[in-house]
Formats: C-alpha cells, sequence, structure tokens
C-alpha cells in the first residue's frame, strides 16, 4: 500500500489587470490524503468539510479526473485508490476550489508513481486542466504568479508579495 498526504492553498486570481494570468495562494488549504489499493478499478472518494455535501464522488469528481489525466499523460494503468479528502476551501465563491482538485489530483498521482513528473511537466498538465494558469499556477508554487504564454511555453514569474499588504476574503453563503 502507497500512501501521500497532498495540502493545496486556495487562491485568489484576475488580480488588477492580471485576467486569467495573476494569481496569488492563500492561507486556506483542501487537504487530499491518497491512499493505492490493490485492486485497479477500485476508485473511493471521501469528504469531510463545511460542504462536502456538495462534491461529487463518482468517477466525474475533478480531483479524480485529473488523477486519471496524469496517468494518461505517462502512458500507465492507474492503481486502484481511496481519496480521503477535507475542505478548507469553499467552493464555487472564487478561491482556487477547482485548482485545488486539478494540482491535488496531479500532485497524488505523480507522489503515487515516485514522482517521474516535475514541476514544470504538472504545471503544463494543470494548465491545460483548467484552461489558464491564473489558478492552478499559484495553488502549486505558492505565493503570487504571473503566468503568461501559451500550450507548451508558459513563462512564469513570482511577483513580490509586500509583507504588509493582507488578502481580507468575503465570502458570502451563496455561490
Amino acid at each position: 500500500m502507497n500512501q501521500t498526504t497532498v495540502i493545496v492553498p486556495g487562491t485568489t486570481a484576475n488580480i488588477g489587470v492580471g485576467f486569467d494570468c495573476l494569481g496569488a495562494a492563500l492561507t486556506i488549504y483542501n487537504e487530499f490524503q491518497f491512499t493505492s489499493l490493490e485492486k485497479a478499478a477500485e476508485f473511493t472518494i471521501t469528504v469531510e468539510g463545511e460542504e462536502a455535501d456538495k462534491v461529487s464522488t463518482n468517477k466525474s469528481n475533478l480531483l479524480y479526473q485529473s488523477f486519471l489525466k496524469f496517468y494518461q499523460h505517462i502512458d500507465r494503468t492507474p492503481p486502484g485508490i481511496l481519496v480521503q479528502t477535507k475542505l478548507g476551501v469553499p467552493l464555487s465563491r472564487g478561491l482556487g476550489s477547482s485548482a485545488t482538485a486539478i494540482v491535488g489530483g496531479l500532485i497524488g498521482a505523480n507522489a503515487i508513481e515516485g514522482n517521474p513528473l516535475n514541476t514544470t511537466e504538472i504545471i503544463k498538465l494543470a494548465i491545460a486542466i483548467e484552461g489558464h494558469p491564473d489558478n492552478v499556477v499559484p495553488a502549486l508554487l505558492g505565493n503570487c504568479q504571473l503566468s503568461v504564454g501559451e500550450a507548451e511555453h508558459w513563462q512564469i514569474t513570482e511577483i513580490p508579495w509586500h509583507s504588509d499588504i493582507v488578502p481580507v476574503v468575503a465570502i458570502p453563503n451563496f455561490e
């Protein structure tokens, strides 16, 4: 049995004029614990947290779909997997919950397989799944990140974030 835990920060994106290219990691997190199972086709996701009932636990789950994309990319059959999820990032509120699922699925699969992909390769896969880099890049790298480019040619630069700037997020009770 192989097991790994991945903790991914929520994000804020589209900062100022940085539409679809500028985002920053926040200090809220989703945690995913991956445990490989003996039967290859076996798949279970459990979810705990305030909005757990809103998360799909079938094979349409975005984290699982990202997990599968990793295996398609490396041309291997995915193992059976149990994923235990602890939600800390509100869903559908613009705080990168989908980016946490994408990054969590890719990093979890990479760890289960012994890390065959480097960070650059994981970034490219995450952007391909999400469609743009503004949330997935800071979810993976942390801090504030500017990402520009296309397809296989991304330029990513960390933007210094002054310690006096403290993001304050108002989370509405509606999506």
